[in-house]
């Protein structure tokens, strides 16, 4: 059972029953970023379940630009290995946990097995989308966002090992060594519900070209089918710059936004209380897995850890702005056809 509203850090704590009988998906997802040199850790932790069966998954991608090499794999585990508490923010899969103020795990792939430990300081609040906190309770829409860390550093370190020459032995590549992560911008995130949406994105950028100020941009989009009948598009978000908020997450905002996205990218055009916004993101590389539904209802998605983004703020007061970041994160799911999208997670 969901935590009561008003408890401290409800929206952080797992709602999945590893022993229950209903449909249930969960996720929390975490993401980190050095500006100075380019690398990123890309983590996801989902759970999926029903009558049948219940379990989780591990994915996780690293990108080097300094090496030029890409680590990515996926790790899925039954219901014995999933730990989760109720009085405790976050969740652990196998050796892997997004915990509160932590992110630490192991995922194994084709040769290779990426380390991570990292301790995170958070510089600003949760963030809700949702324009009201009824939306958050009973079974109003099928699933439900929660920017839990907006924006943190991360610190810590990141091992990539690969096969030694003995057979069942495994060394730390000499070329990469051990990463320390120093100050990292970071954020973690949270989804959970009885089922994804049709189709959805999420974007994320906490790094922004000649901004002296902590800035950050999140958005979230859907297709929900309300009563199984009633098709609903939605796209809520916020931009801060500093102390200053630019809402587009208010019932009147669902009117007025114009949203577009793909595999790849993401076209949008929204209106708010604070101004209006013209934004499109758009992916370096994008990785393909498939996000385990109740009852076989699986959903592809395309992860992009790096992508460039590029934003028009029109103020109600003040003077136009363009923002420009080649450090977003965006995620982009649907049902069924996989769009074009190639799975390697």
């Amino acid at each position: 059972m969901k935590p009561p509203v008003l408890q401290t850090q409800w929206y952080n704590r797992a709602n999945f029953d590893p022993n229950g009988s209903h449909d249930q998906v969960e996720a929390y997802y975490f993401q980190a970023h050095d500006p100075a040199t380019g690398r990123a850790l890309w983590v996801r932790l989902s759970l999926a379940g029903d009558n049948d069966r219940r379990g989780g998954c591990v994915a996780a991608v690293f990108i080097d630009p300094v090496t030029g090499k890409h680590y990515m794999a996926s790790n899925r585990f039954d219901r014995s290995r999933l730990l989760l508490d109720p009085e405790r923010p976050g969740a652990g899969i196998g050796e892997s946990s997004i915990e509160d103020g932590w992110v630490n795990g192991i995922v194994r792939g084709n040769g290779f097995i990426l380390n991570w430990n990292l301790q995170l300081t958070e510089l600003m609040p949760a963030y809700m989308p949702l324009p009201s906190r009824r939306l958050y309770q009973g079974a109003i829409l099928p699933a439900k966002w929660v920017s839990s860390m907006p924006l943190a550093k991360a610190s810590g370190t990141i091992e990539a090992w690969t096969d030694a020459t003995h057979e069942y032995g495994h060394t730390r590549d000499a070329r990469e060594n051990e990463i320390r992560v120093d100050g990292w911008n970071a954020t973690v995130g949270h989804v959970w519900g009885t089922q994804y949406p049709d189709r959805f994105a999420w974007l994320h950028c906490s790094h922004f070209y000649d901004e002296h100020e902590p800035a950050t941009f999140e958005l979230y989009g859907a297709d929900f089918k309300l009563g199984g009948a009633l098709h609903v598009p939605t796209t809520l978000g916020r931009l801060q710059i500093g102390e200053q908020f630019y809402r587009f997450d208010t019932f009147r905002s669902l009117l007025g936004a114009e949203s577009s996205f793909g595999p790849d990218r993401w076209v949008f055009e929204l209106d708010g209380p604070d101004g209006s916004l013209r934004g499109r993101a758009t992916a370096h590389r994008a990785y393909g897995m498939v996000l385990d539904g109740p009852k076989g209802k699986n959903t592809h998605a395309a992860i992009s850890p790096v992508a460039d983004l590029e934003l028009t703020l029109r103020p109600r007061v003040g003077i136009q702005r363009q923002l420009s970041s080649h450090a977003a994160v965006l995620e982009v799911g649907q049902f069924g056809d996989r769009g074009g999208i190639d799975v390697v997670l």
